[in-house]
């Protein structure tokens, strides 16, 4: 188990590492994007479609991690029954999986939509609010290794992911009011 948290945290260091290399290379493709409209005679990509483009790349991120989790599931789809875990036997398998898919798309979603907008505007607390959003959902899924932690860590993550979707909402509002360019 040990090995595995030590292999766990040197894959987060490499995702986090890797995160602001993805940023610029969105912003990138949104710039290519203005320039190919520039010299077609097309409008520019306004604050609002730099949120969806931003939301789609969090939303491919999450729907990525969506299917690893529910390939590693199917071995115990074949059974006959209903399966539950000894850590957690107030839930079945399958509705707690569905559960922490549900909270890690919208984390991985928002979290994306504001790590976007601050890379354009050097706001601190916008650039850490992904690596932070991670680190308190992973700290939350570590509850449900506890005996009946199930129920608190999926409802930890689900609060977690409401307080990243708000901020995430409150930012693109903000994008979108401003008129400046988001990413």
């Amino acid at each position: 188990a040990a090995r595995r948290l030590v292999a766990l945290g040197a894959w987060r260091r490499r995702q986090e590492l890797a995160r602001p290399r993805f940023l610029r290379v969105l912003a990138a493709v949104m710039d290519r994007l203005d320039e190919h409209a520039a010299s077609s005679g097309l409008r520019l990509l306004n604050p609002a479609d730099r949120v969806q483009v931003a939301a789609a790349a969090g939303l491919g991120h999450a729907l990525a991690h969506v299917a690893a989790l529910f390939a590693g599931l199917v071995p115990f789809a074949a059974g006959g029954a209903t399966a539950y875990t000894a850590k957690c036997a107030a839930v079945d398998l399958f509705t707690a999986s569905a559960w922490l898919c549900l909270a890690w798309t919208v984390i991985h979603t928002a979290a994306m939509v504001v790590a976007a907008a601050g890379l354009r505007s050097k706001k601190a607390a916008q650039r850490w609010m992904a690596p932070l959003a991670h680190t308190l959902g992973v700290a939350a899924s570590c509850i449900s290794l506890v005996d009946g932690g199930c129920l608190v860590a999926i409802a930890l993550q689900l609060l977690i992911a409401a307080a990243v979707a708000a901020h995430a909402l409150l930012v693109a509002a903000r994008a979108a009011q401003s008129g400046a360019r988001f990413v």
